[in-house]
C-alpha cells in the first residue's frame, strides 16, 4: 500500500497528495533578495560548489563562488526585476525559482538549486535559465564582466 502523504506512484492508481508545508527561506534567498553579496557570501559554505549556467567546469570554494556570484547579481538578481516566484524544498534540497529581465529588457525564468548543510549553509549551487536567447545574451555580459574581474587583478 502506497504511502497516503507521498507522492502517488505511477501506475498505481493512487489518488494520495503529498502535504505541503511552508519551509523558512534560506540564508541563500534571504541574502540575495536583499541584494546583498556580503549576505551571499556568507551564506556559501568554504567548501562550495557551483556549478554554472554558462560553462560545465565548476567552480569550488566560498571566495571563488562568491566573486563568480557577482556576474548574475550585477547582470539580473540585485536589480528591480528580479523575484523569487516559488520555493520548493525536499530536505537539504532547495529549488528557488525566479524571474527576472535582463539589460535588454528580455524577461527570462529560472531555477537556483542549492543544498544546504548542517549549519544553513550552501555546499552546492546550480543555477539553470531558459530561454536559450536570453541564457546566450546573458553569457555574453558574463563573459565581459569576466574580462574586467581579470583587468583588475
Amino acid at each position: 500500500m502506497p504511502d497516503p502523504t507521498g507522492p502517488p506512484l505511477i501506475g498505481s492508481g493512487s489518488t494520495a497528495h503529498t502535504t505541503m508545508t511552508t519551509t523558512p527561506p534560506t540564508l541563500f534567498q534571504l541574502a540575495v533578495e536583499a541584494r546583498n553579496s556580503d549576505l551571499v557570501r556568507d551564506s556559501l559554505a568554504h567548501d562550495v560548489v557551483f556549478h554554472p549556467p554558462i560553462q560545465f567546469q565548476p567552480f569550488t570554494g566560498r571566495d571563488i563562488v562568491s566573486t563568480v556570484l557577482s556576474i548574475p547579481a550585477v547582470v539580473f538578481a540585485f536589480t528591480d526585476s528580479f523575484r523569487y516566484t516559488n520555493v520548493l524544498t525536499n530536505g537539504a534540497w532547495h529549488g528557488l525559482f525566479f524571474e527576472a529581465e535582463l539589460a535588454s529588457g528580455r524577461s527570462f525564468e529560472g531555477v537556483d538549486y542549492l543544498h544546504t548543510n548542517d549549519h544553513g549553509l550552501v555546499d552546492e549551487l546550480r543555477i539553470m535559465m531558459r530561454p536559450l536567447a536570453q541564457l546566450e545574451e546573458f553569457a555574453q555580459h558574463a563573459h565581459e564582466l569576466i574580462a574586467q574581474l581579470r583587468d583588475q587583478q
